[in-house]
């Protein structure tokens, strides 16, 4: 019969933060453009952003809305920002209401700071 024993080690990386512990990843903004230019038709969507962290995809999400608009079509969609961390989520509804083009675009939010699955529940749109 063969034991299994735990080897410790050293290792240089640094402590794990709270936010590797969470699971927390950012998305780079140009990985977000790419997949808001490739995911984004019409200019109509509704989006579920399941953990919008601090807007990266927000951000790409508009600039590609505001390439959309200059074919004059009136666009509207809806984009539901769901964050765990609500600081993160007030620097996401921060990002997209500075966007220089937040004015002109038809666009409807609902921010909820939240677990997704909890609020996932809670939308109405989870099949039962």
């Amino acid at each position: 019969m063969r034991t299994i024993t735990k080897s410790v080690f050293q290792t240089n990386k640094a402590n794990t933060s709270e936010q590797k512990l969470r699971g927390g990843y950012y998305t780079p903004l140009a990985l977000a453009t790419y997949l808001a230019s490739w995911a984004l038709r019409t200019g109509n969507e509704s989006i579920l952003e399941p953990s919008c962290g601090d807007g990266n995809f927000i951000e790409a999400l508009l600039q590609r809305f505001s390439t959309l608009s200059k074919s004059r079509k009136k666009r509207i969609a809806k984009i539901i920002a769901i964050e765990l961390e609500d600081q993160e989520l007030l620097k996401a509804q921060h990002r997209a209401e500075k966007h220089p083009n937040a004015s002109n675009q038809h666009i409807e939010y609902q921010w909820i700071c939240d677990d997704f699955f909890s609020a996932y529940s809670n939308l109405g749109t989870a099949k039962k």
